[in-house]
């Protein structure tokens, strides 16, 4: 006698798979303008969690709320020309209905309810800002802008061609004026001025939308102003023993950080071959019973020189 043993029992045969695509969950929709950007990644796996071979056709409907109540297609994809998994984008015009949604069907034509609906705001956008000039100056770079009625400015800066833009602080659509003190010279800049909405979501959340696509300038911070005019110049005779007649320059100190030292000039010719890094000199190459006449003037590390001070004399004596 042969005895068959095994595990298990025989079950209810199972119904077969509907194969329903699983709904799209992360629908996401900006708005620029009049206009709308949409992206979202198709589904993998259906319904019994089986991998889904292949796709029918995917709708983006607009709808007056968010339960995918009284909606009408905006967008089509044809079925099997998106795969499963894909990101998918859009751009298009602003529909005429608040909520969006993706509706996913299988190869036979059936579907799931929508996934996330996704609100936009329908409000008319402000016109956007303008640059109309950037220039620079001895301590900023100003952007001139043509402003806007309402929102906020959203300024971002770019420096030497980075990936990662830095923004800078938000400013009322109404300025005529962006203002950067903390740029740095010799430096290439890309500012890019966006002028944005924000509106009340039926959620309570706040929802921001640009009025247009930025508008950007590049601005190269190349310094050609030159420092201040050293001021306070005195001279006074200190040498007084024979052979070593000597005047002593002082002056106030120049505080701009660029600044690498100073210029001396006696009798309309400079005396110094490097830059003086103090605020003082002693000139030693004099001549008895001759009065001399001396300027100072500031010079910045790129070689920017200031106007020359207000000169000052000193009368070397007769010597006995």
């Amino acid at each position: 006698m042969v005895v068959l043993a095994g595990c298990g029992t025989p079950g209810a045969p199972l119904p077969p798979s509907l194969d329903l695509p699983q709904p799209v969950t992360d629908l996401n929709v900006t708005r620029t303008g009049d206009a709308i950007s949409v992206s979202f990644t198709t589904p993998e796996e259906n319904t019994d969690r089986l991998a889904v071979k292949q796709l029918g056709e995917i709708l983006l409907e607009q709808c007056f709320d968010g339960r995918g109540a009284s909606c009408s297609r905006l967008n089509a994809w044809p079925a099997k020309s998106v795969k499963p998994g894909d990101r998918v984008t859009w751009t298009g015009p602003l529909p005429v209905r608040p909520y969006l949604c993706v509706v996913v069907n299988n190869d036979r034509g059936r579907s799931t309810p929508p996934g996330n609906a996704h609100w936009i705001p329908l409000a008319p956008a402000a016109l956007p800002a303008r640059i109309l000039e950037a220039k620079v100056t001895r301590d900023a770079i100003v952007l001139d802008l043509q402003p806007s009625a309402a929102g906020f400015l959203q300024v971002t800066r770019t420096v030497d061609g980075d990936r990662a833009p830095t923004p800078l602080p938000e400013e009322p659509a109404t300025s005529t004026q962006v203002t950067d003190n903390s740029f740095e010279w010799q430096r290439t800049y890309i500012y890019s001025v966006q002028t944005v909405n924000r509106v009340t979501a039926p959620d309570g959340t706040t929802v921001a939308f640009a009025s247009a696509a930025p508008t950007t300038v590049t601005v190269v911070a190349n310094d050609v102003f030159p420092p201040a005019a050293p001021t306070g110049l005195s001279a006074v005779f200190t040498g007084t023993e024979p052979g070593k007649l000597s005047i002593d320059l002082s002056w106030n100190p120049i505080t701009e950080r660029d600044v690498a030292g100073y210029n001396i000039y006696r009798d309309g010719s400079k005396i110094n071959r490097e830059p003086v890094k103090a605020p003082y000199y002693r000139d030693l190459a004099l001549k008895p019973n001759t009065q001399y006449r001396y300027e100072v003037t500031a010079v910045d590390l790129r070689g920017n020189e200031s106007p020359r001070s207000t000169p000052a004399t000193e009368q070397v004596p007769q010597q006995p």
